[in-house]
C-alpha cells in the first residue's frame, strides 16, 4: 500500500506488482538509459552550469542532457551501447557567446594538461574578455569528470595539474564559455583526446 495525495486529498493505493518479464525492447531501452545516466552522473555540476533552461522550464538541467545525449550521443548496439565522445555537449545555450577561437588541448606528459584558446580578433558583440573559461576534461578509464572554471577568456588557458589517477589513461576534454553575468553560454567545443603520461 502506498498512501499519496491528489489534488490536496490523501490517497490510499496499492504498489504495482512487478513484472517477470521484460520484453527485448524493454530491457535495451533500460540499458541505453542506463548507459547515458551513468556517463552525466559524473558531469552534472558542469552540466548545472552550461545548460540555460527557458523561463518556463519543463525539465531541468540533467534531463535536458540526457535527452540530447539518448537521442544524439549513444552508438552501438545492445548490450554493448557507448557514448560518442565527439558528440557529448556539456552547455545548452538559449543566449549564446562564442567558444573558444583555435581552441586546443594539449599535453600529457609530467601527468598535466592544458586547455588553450585565442582571442578572436573581430569577436561577437557579446562576447567579453571576463567571460568564465569552462574546461572539461574525462578519464575514459574510470569514468570521473574534472573541470576547471576559474579562468577567464582573457588568461587563454587553463591547466589539469598532478592527474597520478588518470596515468596511463586516455583524457578526453571540452570548452565552453559564460558571461560573467551567466546571461550567456557558448555551445560545448570537443577538443579530443590526449594520453596521459
Amino acid at each position: 500500500m502506498v498512501l499519496t495525495s491528489w489534488k490536496s486529498i490523501a490517497v490510499v493505493k496499492s504498489l504495482p506488482a512487478k513484472t517477470k518479464k521484460v520484453s527485448p525492447n524493454q530491457e535495451s531501452r533500460r540499458t541505453l538509459f542506463k548507459c547515458v545516466m551513468q556517463f552525466l552522473e559524473g558531469a552534472k555540476d558542469v552540466i548545472k552550469l552550461g545548460y540555460q533552461l527557458p523561463k518556463k522550464a519543463t525539465m531541468s538541467e540533467m534531463n535536458m542532457a540526457a535527452s540530447h545525449h539518448l537521442l544524439n550521443a549513444v552508438v552501438g548496439e545492445y548490450p554493448d551501447y557507448h557514448i560518442d565522445l565527439s558528440k557529448v555537449k556539456l552547455s545548452q545555450p538559449i543566449k549564446s557567446t562564442e567558444n573558444g577561437w583555435k581552441a586546443e588541448f594539449t599535453g600529457g606528459k609530467n601527468l598535466a594538461c592544458e586547455v588553450s584558446w585565442e582571442l578572436n580578433p573581430f569577436p561577437e558583440k557579446v562576447t567579453r574578455r571576463d567571460d568564465k573559461a569552462v574546461a572539461v576534461v574525462y578519464d575514459s578509464t574510470s569514468g570521473r569528470f574534472l573541470y576547471n572554471a576559474t579562468s577567464q577568456r582573457s588568461a587563454l588557458s587553463c591547466s589539469f595539474s598532478d592527474l597520478r589517477k588518470f596515468e596511463g589513461h586516455d583524457i578526453f576534454s571540452w570548452l565552453f564559455f559564460i558571461s560573467a553575468d551567466g546571461g550567456f553560454v557558448s555551445e560545448t567545443k570537443y577538443l579530443g583526446m590526449i594520453k596521459m603520461e
